[in-house]
C-alpha cells in the first residue's frame, strides 16, 4: 500500500483521501511545516492541489 503525501485544502481533503483509498493507497495529510519535510522523505508519492499552493505564502512553501 503506497503512502501518499497529500497537500490540498480542507474542503476537499476527505474526498481526496477517499479517492486514494479506493485505489489502494494510504493517504496522509501532513500540513504543518515542521512535519512536511520528514513526511515527504518517507512517502512513496505526493499529490498536490495546485490551487492550494497558489494561496500559500512564501514562508509556507520554503522547506
Amino acid at each position: 500500500m503506497p503512502l501518499i503525501h497529500v497537500i490540498t485544502n480542507y474542503v476537499v481533503m476527505n474526498d481526496n483521501a477517499n479517492a486514494l483509498l479506493s485505489f489502494g493507497a494510504s493517504p496522509a495529510m501532513a500540513m504543518l511545516q515542521e512535519e512536511a519535510y520528514d513526511f515527504t522523505a518517507i512517502s512513496n508519492a505526493m499529490y498536490i492541489n495546485i490551487k492550494y499552493l497558489l494561496s500559500l505564502t512564501r514562508e509556507d512553501v520554503q522547506l
